[in-house]
C-alpha cells in the first residue's frame, strides 16, 4: 500500500532577525522616466510598495543591469546576518505575509538557497563559499505578487489589483463601498467603521475619516481629516481640511486650498453646515454650529453659531432673451 505524499506546509510567520535584504533597482526603460521607480500607485511609489513588504528589516539598495550576476551581488553585499534575501523593486504587489513566508520555508526546511517567482533567499555563508547554486523552488507563493511592473500597462494591471486589496481591507474592517470597481482610495487612506463610500470617489493622500461618515459620489477628498458623523454630499472637493464631527457638507461645495503658489487649510469644527455650491477659501476658520447660505463664497472666518452669506446683488435685464422661432436664428448667441 502507498503512502500518500502530503506537499510540505509552509509557515506563515517566523522570526526575522536574522535577515538581511537587498533591493535591486532595475532601470524599466519602458516608462521612459528618469526615476520610473517612483511613478506612484495608489498614493505610493512602485518602490515604495516593495519596500514596505519587509517592514524594518536591514536594507540595501543597488542599482542593477541584466547582465549582473546575482552571486555576486550578493557576495560582494553580504552582512553578517544569517540569511540574505534579496527582492526586485519593480515587484510592487509583494506583500509583507508573502515575504515573511518565504522566509519561514527556507527555515523551517534547512534550505541554503530558495529561488522564489521573482527574487532569492541565501544562507549567507554558504553562498559566500558556494561555487555553484540550484536553489530549491518554494511552493504555494501568490503569483500576483510578483506581477513585474515594466511598463505602464503592467502598472495599469497592479494598480487595479492594489486598490482591490486596499478596498477589500476597508471592506472588512465595516465600510461600506458601494461599488469598490470605482472607489480611488489611496494606501495611507484611514477610514471608520459604519462609514459609507459611494460611487466614483477619489480619496487620495494622509486622509482620516472618522466612523459613521458619508462620502458622497464624485466627490475627491486630499489630506483632509474628516470628524465622526459628517456627510459631504455629492460632486465637492475637499482639500488640506480639518472637518469637525455632525457637520453637513451640500453638493458641489469646494474648499479652495490652491492659490497658485502654496496650499492653506480650512478648519472647521462640529456642527457646521455647508449649503451647495459654497466655495470655502483657504486659510479659513468655521466654529461650531456655523451655518454657510448655499452659493456663498466664504473668505473671512465665521464666529460660532453665525449664519455667513455672500451672494452679488441680483440683477435682471428685462426683454433679454427669446427662445421663440419667429424671433431667433439657430445658432445666434444673447449679447452679454
Amino acid at each position: 500500500m502507498e503512502t500518500e505524499v502530503k506537499p510540505k506546509a509552509i509557515p506563515v510567520k517566523t522570526d526575522m532577525d536574522d535577515v538581511f535584504v537587498l533591493v535591486l533597482l532595475p532601470k524599466l526603460p519602458a516608462f521612459k522616466r528618469e526615476n520610473p521607480l517612483e511613478i506612484q500607485v495608489c498614493g505610493r511609489s512602485i518602490l515604495g510598495w516593495t519596500l514596505s513588504s519587509i517592514g524594518e528589516l536591514p536594507v540595501k539598495q543597488i542599482q542593477v543591469a541584466k547582465s549582473d550576476d546575482i552571486l555576486t551581488i550578493v557576495r560582494d553585499n553580504s552582512t553578517e546576518h544569517k540569511y540574505t534575501c534579496v527582492i526586485y523593486a519593480d515587484t510592487p504587489l509583494l506583500t509583507a505575509n508573502t515575504f515573511q513566508q518565504a522566509v519561514a520555508f527556507v527555515k523551517s526546511f534547512g534550505h541554503k538557497a530558495v529561488k522564489m517567482p521573482r527574487g532569492w533567499i541565501f544562507e549567507t555563508e554558504f553562498i559566500r563559499s558556494a561555487e555553484s547554486v540550484v536553489p530549491e523552488e518554494i511552493p504555494n507563493l501568490p503569483p500576483e505578487d510578483f506581477i513585474v511592473a515594466y511598463s505602464f500597462s503592467q502598472l495599469a494591471i497592479i494598480s487595479a489589483i492594489a486598490r482591490s486589496r486596499i478596498n477589500l481591507k476597508h471592506l472588512s474592517d465595516g465600510v461600506q463601498i458601494v461599488d469598490p470597481n470605482t472607489a480611488y482610495i489611496d494606501a495611507q487612506v484611514t477610514i471608520g467603521r459604519g462609514t459609507v463610500i459611494e460611487p466614483n470617489v477619489y480619496i487620495k493622500g494622509e486622509v482620516v475619516i472618522g466612523k459613521n461618515c458619508h462620502i458622497g459620489n464624485c466627490t475627491e477628498i486630499k489630506r483632509s481629516q474628516i470628524g465622526d458623523g459628517t456627510k459631504i454630499a455629492h460632486a465637492s472637493y475637499v482639500g488640506d481640511a480639518v472637518i469637525g464631527k455632525n457637520c453637513q457638507v451640500g453638493c458641489g461645495v469646494v474648499f479652495v486650498n490652491y492659490n497658485g503658489k502654496e496650499k492653506a487649510k480650512c478648519t472647521l469644527g462640529c456642527k457646521v453646515f455647508i449649503g451647495s455650491n459654497s466655495n470655502l477659501i483657504a486659510p479659513l476658520a468655521l466654529d461650531d454650529n456655523t451655518y454657510i447660505a448655499a452659493g456663498s463664497t466664504i473668505t473671512k472666518d465665521v464666529p460660532k453659531h453665525a449664519l455667513a452669506i455672500s451672494r452679488t446683488a441680483q440683477t435682471i435685464k428685462e426683454s433679454y432673451w427669446n427662445m421663440d422661432e419667429s424671433e431667433s436664428q439657430e445658432g445666434e448667441n444673447p449679447p452679454l
